[in-house]
């Protein structure tokens, strides 16, 4: 693991405090949606359920909140075999940010964990739940969905329907005159696409935000009509600099890709889903958030429990193969294991302060250090990944109060250091 390169006395300080303030009690929230009606400062509705503290009932809760689309799962599941790993996960020490070293258990608190779940090499080593969140439920996964819908692209192009160097224009010509016109897929698919977009959760205004308006994430303010489908919004992307040679994260452009995967394969992303969905042998339905066109949410908007993530990750980190079944070619995990150009990913310093040393290939955040992993992450804690030396794999769901907050720079540092303690 690198230091971070950018880590402020005040950030350091913002942390270790944090851990110090905080027990296993701190955060719940029990009364949220309690009472018929429940009061109004309990009640957590369309307009607040991304917002602290509704969102820690909220994200488990999404298909009360917002329009969806169901991913099936099939009649037979999967069993995860138990080796119960509890005393040692739960004990494991890892390095802070904020100096020091944390408790793994402390940290889930910390963070506001609604579920944390650890396999290696097929078998369930840990699984735990936090305020409430049960084991059928399913959690938000937010910019995960990004790596699902990385796959998706991947096996187009391996299957010889799709190529690396496609424009997108000539996929999807609704897109002529936008950002993403001459963008060839595989700039998609690492985030290199030059474009006139702000990726602030935090400021209502900013690109990003009316994305989550027109995807029906979030209520719209009145003057960002709520009654248009990314069919509209993503055409009116405009273009910013050359392509392929920054690393730029920006969601819409993964909802391009829903686009063209659509086009080209003629399945929606929720029927693809379904298919893996139900090869895995999941125990629940999953779901996508939809626009009002129908459409499915692929940049953000996918919601599973985390038994079922960490069946899907679990074949992803095992080639493609689960069940007993091949459900993704070997060598699409491989393309994408192999990550991209670690300074492309560096010239974002946000980024590059959060994962130093890490590349960006196709929706996943790839190491290929002395222990290589990856891992797909979203707002608000939200986290699959996978170390291959060890064959652990980590399902995160959370409910953090911000999008993006310090502390939960701590969490891939402990996901590393745990997947080093399995490998003894």
């Amino acid at each position: 693991m690198k230091d971070h390169p950018h880590l402020t006395a005040e950030t350091a300080a913002y942390v270790a405090e944090l851990y110090a303030s905080v027990d296993d009690t701190t955060f719940l929230t029990p009364d949220l949606m309690k009472g018929c009606p429940p009061a109004g400062g309990n009640l957590v509705t369309y307009a607040n359920w991304m917002t602290a503290p509704y969102n820690r009932w909220g994200m488990h809760n999404v298909r009360n909140m917002a329009p969806s689309t169901p991913v099936k799962r099939g009649k037979e599941i999967s069993e995860l075999p138990l080796n119960d790993r509890s005393k040692d996960i739960e004990g494991l020490m890892f390095p802070s940010i904020g100096g020091g070293e944390q408790n793994l258990l402390h940290h889930l608190h910390v963070t506001r964990t609604d579920a944390f779940v650890v396999m290696q090499n097929g078998e369930l080593l840990y699984e735990n739940y936090f305020n409430g969140q049960q084991p059928d439920d399913c959690h938000i996964m937010f910019s995960v969905t990004k790596s699902l819908t990385g796959v998706l692209l991947e096996t187009l192009i391996y299957g010889n329907k799709l190529t690396e160097a496609t424009m997108v224009a000539d996929v999807l010509p609704e897109l002529k005159g936008s950002a993403f016109a001459d963008a060839c897929i595989r700039d998609m698919l690492n985030m290199a696409v030059g474009i006139d977009y702000v990726e602030d959760y935090d400021d209502p205004d900013s690109t990003v935000c009316q994305f989550f308006y027109v995807g029906n994430y979030k209520k719209a303010p009145k003057e960002y009509p709520n009654s248009f489908s990314m069919y509209e919004f993503l055409p009116s992307l405009k273009k910013k600099g050359e392509h392929g040679n920054k690393f730029h994260y920006v969601t819409a452009v993964t909802e391009v890709l829903g686009w063209v995967y659509e086009r080209i394969s003629g399945k929606t992303p929720a029927k693809a889903m379904s298919d893996i969905w139900q090869a895995l042998g999941c125990e629940q339905d999953a779901f996508f958030l939809t626009d009002n066109a129908g459409r499915c949410g692929v940049g953000a908007g996918f919601n599973a429990t985390a038994r079922d993530m960490a069946r899907y990750t679990s074949m992803i980190a095992n080639k493609g193969f689960f069940n007993g079944k091949q459900i993704i070619p070997a060598a699409v995990t491989e393309t994408i294991a192999a990550g991209a150009n670690p300074e492309t990913f560096a010239t974002d310093p946000y980024f590059n302060f959060w994962l130093p040393g890490a590349s960006y290939k196709s929706k996943w955040y790839v190491y290929n250090d002395e222990h290589p992993c990856m891992l797909g992450s979203g707002i608000h804690g939200q986290y699959i990944f996978i170390d291959f030396q060890s064959g652990t794999v980590i399902v995160k769901q959370s409910s953090l109060p911000t999008a993006e907050p310090k502390e939960d720079t701590d969490t891939p540092y402990m996901f590393r250091t745990l997947a080093r303690m399995l490998d003894k």
